[in-house]
Formats: C-alpha cells, structure tokens, sequence
C-alpha cells in the first residue's frame, strides 16, 4: 500500500480555536466599545446586544449604571429616526458611502445624515422592542398598585419623564393648522409604520391611560416620619403628572386619539382645556371654503366649531355634557324632594285616620 494512504492526516486547527471568545462584561465596557467605534457595521452590531450586557461593575472604581441609563442612551440614539434631515449637521462633508442594498439588489449610497438615521432607527427599534413595548394595560397582567409602581419606577420619575417627554415632543403638522406632529412618531406619509412604531404608539396610550387614572395611595401605616415622606413624594408625583398632561394631551391628537380624549373630557383639568382652546383657535377661515371676505383665524370656539375644528366640536361637546347633567340632576333632585313631602304628606294623612276619636 502506497505510504501517504497509511499517514494520517492532520486535521487543521478551527481558526476559532485560537483566539479568546467571550462577552462583553457590562454596560461600561459596552460604553468603551462603542465610543472607540468607527464604521457602521461595529455601532449597529453594538445596538443590537445593547440590552442584553450585564449592567453590574467589575471592581469599585468603575461607574455604576442601571437599566434606565441604557434606555436613556437609546432614546438619545433614537432621536430623529423618521426623518433623516432632522439628522444633518452643519459642515458635513459632501460625499456618499456605499452601504446596504435596495430592493433589486443594487448598492445603495448615503450621506452622512443618512448613515446616522440607519443608527437612529436601529436605535428606536430595539427601544422598542426592550422597553416601549414591555409595559402592561391595567387588568391584562399588572393590577391595581403593582401596576402603578412599574409606571412610577421607571417612566413618570424625575431623572427619565423630562427626557421622554422631549422624545415624544410635538410640533406643528402638516395636513391644516390644527394638525400636530410628533417627529420621533409620525412617519412620512409615504412609509408604511411599523411594528416597532405601533409598540411606542400604544406605550404613549397607556402612560395617557395611566396618568388620568393615578391616585394618590391611603397611608394607614409605618411610621410617621416614613408616611411624611411617602405623602411628600406622592406630592411631587402628582405635580409632575398635572403639569405634563396638556403634553400628553397633544401627543394623543397628534396620534389622532380623538375617541380616547372624548372619553375623558368631564376629567381635563383648566390645563388641558386651555390646551384645547389653542388648539382650537390654530383653525383659519379660508374665503374659497368658508363665507368670508378673507383668509383669517377665528375669531371664537363657535367658529373654530363652523370650520371644522375637532377641538372646537369637544369643548362643545363638553359644555353641553356639563350642561345637560346639571339640568338632569336639577330634574332628578326635584323630584326625589316631591316625594319625600308626598311621604310626609301621606304620613300626616294616615296618623290622622289613625289617632282615636275623643
């Protein structure tokens, strides 16, 4: 027999035998790793395992991070992810990079600003995905207390709800003068929304949803010093919860939330009304749709009503719900006050029938 045959061969090596192998170690590393990063490819490979590294320490020294330090790094990331010139610095270089493929297969080429939205949106995905899209309604898995405490932990504390609020922030909208825009929300007319935007959509319907329901929790134990500083803190809570929610307010009509606002207008606070009016009052007459001289804004609810100021149509709608319950009540008190003195009346008659005659 030929000599090679009875040789053995030498099975080579595994090039991933020969080099270390391990994870990212936490948050702080994770932190080094992306300011050291360059190309694309190395900072959407980082978003992606972002929420998966550990955010303990390795040793005293190193600075100590949380899960709401990592959502913050993505919100800050994820800002401007719908619109790439929200995204363009001035001073950027001319040139185009070479990056990804359409549809038939071709390179693609972007800009700097565009670059910087395919981070963006990586960024607001995963954003998303981790965070957005974990909280629960109430009466579908988290009741009562329990589910207050995971709003009140994590989104409405005063180191995260000021960021959230200028991620959701609004602007004027495109369509007419009442029409609001949330720019980390509204995509183009010409996209499709989606699935990671329905999740940050239906968040911003549950925190609406949790802030007109809180209330403040009885103390009826511990210690007084202890039920001092609960009763403070709840304080502070609920200021942060009035104050923002003309906010919230104009976030649900920018997400078009007609039906949900209608449902709790006996409930706006002086806040959310006022909110309401300047809205309403954003309505312009135009001569070619409206009986007017002129183009114009209204001068009054009435005519934002006339215009077809949806606004307008609920602060009315209000009025006469307010209106209508005081007539009924008015109504409903009379009559409860007619038979009680029919009931005196007819107590009078039969002690009479009853008293023995002399």
């Amino acid at each position: 027999m030929p000599a090679n045959i009875e040789e053995k061969q030498e099975v080579p090596i595994h090039d991933l035998f020969t080099r270390e192998i391990r994870p990212l170690h936490n948050w702080n590393e994770w932190l080094e790793r992306w300011q050291a990063a360059v190309t694309i490819e190395e900072m959407l490979g980082l978003l992606h395992v972002g929420f998966e590294v550990p955010m303990g320490t390795r040793h005293w020294e190193e600075k100590k991070y949380d899960h709401i330090d990592r959502v913050l790094f993505y919100m800050k990331m994820a800002d401007g992810w719908s619109n790439g010139s929200l995204l363009k610095k001035a001073g950027d270089p001319d040139k185009e990079y070479e990056f990804g493929q359409d549809k038939r297969g071709y390179v693609t080429k972007r800009k700097p600003h565009g670059m910087r939205q395919i981070l963006a949106k990586k960024a607001f995905d995963l954003l998303c995905q981790n965070f957005f899209g974990s909280f629960e309604l109430e009466g579908s898995g988290k009741h009562g207390d329990e589910w207050n405490r995971h709003w009140e932990l994590d989104v409405v504390t005063p180191r995260f709800f000021p960021s959230l609020v200028k991620f959701f922030r609004t602007e004027k909208g495109w369509l007419d003068e009442e029409s609001i825009r949330i720019p980390n929300l509204n995509v183009p007319e010409w996209q499709d929304a989606s699935h990671y935007e329905a999740k940050a959509r239906d968040f911003v319907v549950k925190l609406s949803t949790f802030m007109w329901g809180w209330k403040e929790p009885d103390y009826f134990c511990g210690e007084e010093e202890d039920r001092a500083a609960a009763v403070g803190e709840n304080e502070k809570l609920r200021s942060r919860i009035e104050t923002a929610k003309p906010w919230i307010l104009e976030v649900l009509i920018g997400l078009n939330e007609w039906t949900l606002i209608r449902e709790r207008l006996l409930s706006l606070d002086r806040a959310c009304l006022d909110k309401l009016k300047e809205i309403a009052f954003r309505t312009k007459l135009s001569r070619h749709l409206h009986p007017v001289i002129e183009d114009r804004k209204v001068a009054s609810l009435d005519e934002a009503y006339f215009a077809g100021s949806r606004a307008a149509m609920l602060l009315s709608q209000r009025e006469l719900l307010l209106r209508e319950g005081r007539r009924l009540q008015e109504i409903r008190k009379a009559h409860e006050m007619k038979q009680k003195a029919e009931l005196v009346i007819k107590g009078h008659s039969n002690s009479k029938k009853n008293r023995p005659s002399l």
